[in-house]
């Protein structure tokens, strides 16, 4: 499912598909969206206000990396959104442990909508 040349700023940031999630995540955390590299460092540089976007936006393109390689070595196949939301999710899940108390609130709202998300029809 290669929709053109591959680089670090396509698979993070230009592919259709990646360009998906994160306007969601940033509907998800009241943000705007997330176009480059340079969106998503910005908050880095503040993760005491961000945890939670520093969180996601770190767990996604982790789930994307692992998905594509996936993909790339024939370990999966494209079959819907839906397993890369599921996928997320349950990487948050095991991370939710990380997350200061304070956050938490935030955190499990962004868990609820992406098992929504999960849950859609393909």
């Amino acid at each position: 499912m290669r929709c053109e040349e591959e680089s670090t700023d396509h698979l993070f940031f230009s592919c259709n598909i990646v360009k998906l999630f994160w306007a969601e995540l940033s509907s998800m955390l009241n943000l705007n969206d997330f176009s480059c590299y340079e969106d998503v460092a910005e908050k880095w540089l503040s993760n005491a206000k961000h945890v939670v976007t520093n969180m996601i936006s770190s767990a996604l393109m982790w789930t994307f990396c692992k998905f594509r390689n996936n993909l790339h070595f024939g370990r999966v196949s494209w079959s819907g959104l839906q397993v890369i939301w599921y996928r997320l999710l349950r990487l948050l899940r095991r991370w939710r442990i990380l997350c200061p108390q304070k956050n938490l609130q935030l955190l499990d709202n962004c868990l609820l909508l992406m098992e929504t998300k999960v849950r859609e029809a393909p």
